[in-house]
């Protein structure tokens, strides 16, 4: 079975330049969201907007050692 799991990356378009950033300072680069409604709902706990964000989805290893977590940061039981 195929694992998905999402992170935010910041995003931004002023109309002539689209540009990626960062995940939030909160998140480690090796953690990660199951849903897309988990990441978002993060990101509006953490007073962020989503319209800033794309949220990137990943497989399986693509992100090395991943540790799920829910909107509210603690560890995501499966």
């Amino acid at each position: 079975m195929k694992k998905v799991y999402y992170q935010p990356e910041w995003y931004k378009d002023d109309g002539t330049n689209i540009t990626y950033g960062d995940i939030p300072d909160e998140l480690f680069s090796f953690q990660a969201f199951p849903t897309r409604e988990m990441c978002e709902d993060w990101l509006y706990q953490h007073d962020y907007d989503p319209e800033d964000f794309v949220i990137v989805e990943y497989h399986d290893d693509d992100i090395e050692d991943v540790q799920l977590i829910d909107e509210y940061g603690d560890d995501y039981e499966e």
